[in-house]
């Protein structure tokens, strides 16, 4: 019965290998327990949830890599970052990428979802990492500590609702599709894992970046990336974070091919781009300090 057992195993495997060669997939499969990961350079991502980006792994004719972003752009961006804070590292992708490109950097993985955050975990410990100076940390990021309900249904399009903004509305909010959890301060986290510094922020919480703004006015992270998807947030207040963020950085949009186009006014930019986003997944703005 073993031997039968191991038989259709490897035949299975055997037709797996087949199918990944019909579709020239470079990807390698890592199978572990009941859960099988892709797996290259180090980085193990869970198949059950890494179907939307793969942007540590893949290469595309678009160019929309990781790495081809920090290749196309080293002329902006500098090859010594030290400390690297991903807001929203969903299930650590970027977060993983960037621990095997700046391996002596200090890494501060943040994931509200409490779902999101054991498939983070999971993907961090089958991973073979160069960097082993990665913090993980389960917490919601606002503008103030307080309570907080974050979606469970949605994956990497969680969103929040705070008890400040929703006001009475906040207990009335069925729970079903919601988790409670109390939210902390980008300041707040800094401090109580030493960063005191941030050389590159990579902010993606699907519309509440707003929040960040007093934050990071005073922490002044050399590069920033915020992603802004008009269906999610308040563009009317995106546009005063990024007026009030111009004062101190070169701004950039991130185009399909990875490559960083200067803007020079950023309110008609989100403008124009508001209807173009509203029908597709949104964009990056990336930021550099002046």
């Amino acid at each position: 019965m073993v031997r039968l057992k191991l038989k259709i195993l490897k035949m299975l495997i055997f037709c797996l290998v087949k199918i990944t060669n019909i579709f020239n997939s470079n990807l390698k499969i890592l199978i572990i327990s009941n859960n099988a990961f892709f797996f290259e350079n180090g980085i193990s991502l869970n198949i059950k949830y890494s179907n939307r980006y793969l942007k540590s792994i893949l290469k595309s004719n678009k160019g929309n890599s990781f790495e081809e972003f920090f290749n196309y752009n080293k002329s902006i961006i500098s090859d010594d970052l030290e400390s690297i804070i991903d807001v929203g590292s969903n299930y650590g992708e970027f977060t993983f990428f960037v621990s095997n490109k700046f391996p002596n950097s200090k890494i501060l993985s943040i994931e509200g979802s409490s779902l999101n955050y054991g498939i983070l975990k999971q993907n961090f410990q089958n991973s073979i990492l160069k960097n082993k100076n990665i913090f993980l940390v389960n917490k919601i990021i606002s503008e103030n500590v307080e309570l907080t309900k974050i979606t469970t249904n949605k994956n990497a399009e969680n969103q929040i609702i705070s008890k400040k903004i929703a006001s009475s509305n906040f207990e009335k909010i069925k729970n079903e599709n919601f988790e409670i959890s109390e939210s902390d301060t980008l300041i707040g986290v800094c401090k109580k894992f030493n960063f005191d510094k941030i050389d590159f922020l990579k902010v993606d919480i699907e519309g509440a970046e707003i929040f960040l703004k007093n934050d990071i006015l005073l922490l002044k992270p050399k590069y920033i990336m915020l992603e802004f998807d008009a269906r999610k947030t308040n563009v009317q207040k995106y546009i005063d974070m990024m007026k009030s963020l111009e004062q101190l950085y070169l701004i950039f949009r991130v185009e399909n091919n990875s490559k960083l186009i200067t803007i020079n006014n950023v309110e008609n930019i989100i403008n124009d781009s508001v209807n173009i986003s509203k029908l597709s997944n949104g964009y990056d703005f990336f930021l550099k300090l002046k």
